[in-house]
């Protein structure tokens, strides 16, 4: 209820960019009656963008609209990641899902000349290639140690991607480093790592096709689940992104899933 809020407390979730469990309604007329007060308060958090009325109100919420602007890059949500092949380039579409699963628009697009994934991955806004959101680079070039540095248009750090080789002698291991934090990531199958290991023996190279490589990213300090990549039964490469910590970028979590597919030599 907004009057029982406040002026106050609002504008300090606001900068905070704590969610608010309010009604659309509420939220709505909260919007209003702080005005464009409310926009800056939200645009003082980590993002450095304008904030427009309907990310305030979708923050309110508790969550972020379904467009690719920058402002609206953190909280929960879900979407689409699909890998179409051609003779020459690999092409991941980053397609938001809405809460009823249905898909929306397009997030952004990575393109990358095929077996060149340690160069230079770049995820785009739109098929114009415009509007960089976030790239994606190697530290070191063939070194099984390298790190992974995602990084937004300005080159301001957004995460560190690592894969831990010792852990993922059976079981695909990464570690995912932004904002103080840690997630460990790892194939949630035991079963399905060993029988995808031993799918690559001559003449079993068509089983990884059967199986569900899914991954589960759990913040290493507090074990909560923080982000999921699920494979869906396709013969081409297409995944459901879920972001559970309304702190990660996902951004962040789409390069991520990008990642995990390469690492998977999908």
């Amino acid at each position: 209820r907004v009057p029982e809020l406040g002026r106050w407390a609002l504008q300090l979730c606001g900068i905070l960019r704590i969610p608010v469990a309010l009604s659309e309604e509420a939220a709505k007329g909260a919007v209003a009656m702080l005005g464009s007060s409310l926009g800056r308060s939200l645009s003082a958090g980590p993002v450095r963008h304008k904030v427009v009325e309907d990310d305030a109100v979708s923050w309110c919420t508790g969550v972020m609209t379904t467009h690719n602007s920058v402002s609206s890059s953190f909280g929960k949500r879900a979407f689409m990641l699909r890998q179409r092949l051609t003779p020459v380039i690999n092409r991941y579409e980053v397609v938001d899902l809405g809460p009823d699963g249905k898909e929306g628009g397009l997030l952004g697009l990575v393109e990358q000349k095929r077996f060149s994934f340690k160069e230079k991955v770049t995820l785009f806004a739109d098929e114009t290639r415009d509007e960089v959101l976030a790239t994606m680079q190697a530290d070191r070039v063939l070194d099984a140690a390298a790190s992974y540095r995602i990084a937004d248009a300005d080159g301001t750090a957004l995460a560190v991607l690592r894969k831990m080789f010792k852990k993922s002698l059976l079981r695909s291991t990464f570690e995912l480093e932004f904002q103080g934090r840690k997630l460990a990531g790892r194939e949630r199958s035991g079963a399905v790592a060993v029988l995808r290991r031993i799918s690559q023996l001559p003449g079993l190279d068509e089983i990884p096709l059967l199986l569900k490589i899914n991954f589960d990213f759990h913040d290493v300090v507090s074990g909560d689940l923080v982000l999921t990549s699920d494979r869906t039964w396709s013969v081409r490469d297409v995944y459901t992104v879920r972001v559970e910590d309304h702190n990660v970028d996902w951004r962040v979590a789409a390069v991520t899933a990008i990642a995990l597919d390469a690492f998977m030599a999908r």
